[in-house]
This record gives structure tokens, C-alpha cells and sequence, in this order.
């Protein structure tokens, strides 16, 4: 089984922590090779702040991981099982 993109709901403005804690849950599990990037994706944004240029990220979908993995029992309970993932987004009819 080869692995495919699967979106997940987190917890808003905790889109950052929840990737990094999965990948630590990954890291530390024996499927590791069940799984390949963990993705927030966003865009570097420059601002006027106090008359100073200041850089922050945006996210471009909030409230959203991207992972890569294979879908099976396991690796869907340890994403599920894991703090600021809400679940998986979409279904199988």
C-alpha cells in the first residue's frame, strides 16, 4: 500500500504543537515507516508593526494538518489518539 495525503481537524492556533507532537508519537512508535510529512501549511507574510517591517507566518488553512501516511487500524489510532487532533476530515461512503 503506498502512502496518500490525508487532512486533519486540530485544534485552532494549535496546528503547530499538534504536528509536532504527532511526529514525537511517530518518532517514538513502530510504524514510523507507515508515515512520511507532517504539513501546516503556510506563507511568510511582512507587516508594518510600529513603523518596523515585521515577518509572521499565515496559515493558509486554519484549524488544519496535512499528513501523509498508509491508512490503517493502527495508524489511524495513533493519529486520533493524539492531543489537539480533532479527526480525520472527510469519509468513505
Amino acid at each position: 500500500m503506498s502512502k496518500r495525503w490525508y487532512i486533519l481537524q486540530a485544534q485552532t492556533n494549535m496546528e503547530k504543537k499538534a504536528q509536532s507532537l504527532l511526529q514525537d508519537k511517530i518518532d517514538r512508535s513502530e510504524l514510523k515507516d507507515k508515515f512520511g510529512q507532517i504539513l501546516v501549511p503556510e506563507e511568510q507574510v511582512a507587516a508594518l508593526k510600529n513603523g518596523k517591517k515585521v515577518i509572521t507566518a499565515k496559515k493558509f488553512y486554519p484549524g488544519y494538518v496535512f499528513i501523509e501516511m498508509d491508512y490503517t487500524d493502527e495508524t489511524w489510532h495513533l493519529v486520533k489518539t493524539t492531543t489537539y487532533i480533532i479527526g480525520f476530515v472527510g469519509g468513505i461512503k
